[in-house]
């Protein structure tokens, strides 16, 4: 009788321990894909890098809060998969159970610009700005199939005054490369 207490308290400690980590025998075939955030998707986050935990917080890429737009996203546990963001992107990093495994997947945002709206830069990205003040420019148009800012450059050569103008804002074209697209400002003032 004393071995078979002693096996059920084995047998309910390392049911307890299971259970805690997250590896109960049902959760395994329970498990079904890891919510990754989607590309295509936007976002309201912002920062550098990332970390979450559960599913990505996803606003309408018309919003113009939605700063941030999905632009590659996979599972790297235990694959060959390699997402590099480029150095203007947001790395963000998903953590959870996949198919009853733990994995990490990471994801890249890049600007999610919106032709007609005004930004201000922020560190590494952009920041929507609805009030058009100095210091920023509106977006003026996009570009697709050049990667290159000097298509923004639309002073005369000979107009000094415009093309100062345009120098203040010359630090906020952007060349989205996933897109194959230049994004270009133009002055607010």
């Amino acid at each position: 009788m004393a071995i078979l207490g002693v096996l059920v308290l084995i047998g309910g400690v390392t049911a307890a321990v299971l259970w805690r980590a997250g590896a109960s025998p049902s959760s395994a075939a329970d498990s079904g894909p890891m919510q990754i955030p989607a590309v295509g998707s936007c976002t309201d986050l912002t920062g550098i890098v990332v970390h979450l935990h559960g599913p990505l917080s996803v606003k309408e890429c018309s919003d113009p809060a939605a700063a941030k737009k999905i632009t590659q996203s996979a599972i790297v546990t235990d694959t060959d998969i390699e997402v590099d963001c480029a150095t203007s992107e947001m790395l963000i990093t998903t953590q959870g159970q996949h198919y009853g495994e733990y994995a990490i997947a990471h994801s890249c945002a890049g600007p999610n610009l919106i032709v007609g709206n005004c930004y201000t830069s922020k560190g590494a990205g952009y920041e929507y700005d609805g009030t058009c003040r100095d210091g920023g420019g509106r977006l003026d148009h996009k570009v697709s199939g050049v990667m290159d800012a000097e298509v923004c450059k639309t002073a005369a050569p000979d107009d000094y005054a415009e093309q100062m103008r345009f120098i203040s804002v010359s630090h906020l074209h952007y060349v989205d490369e996933s897109e194959r697209a230049t994004y270009c400002f133009a002055p607010l003032h």
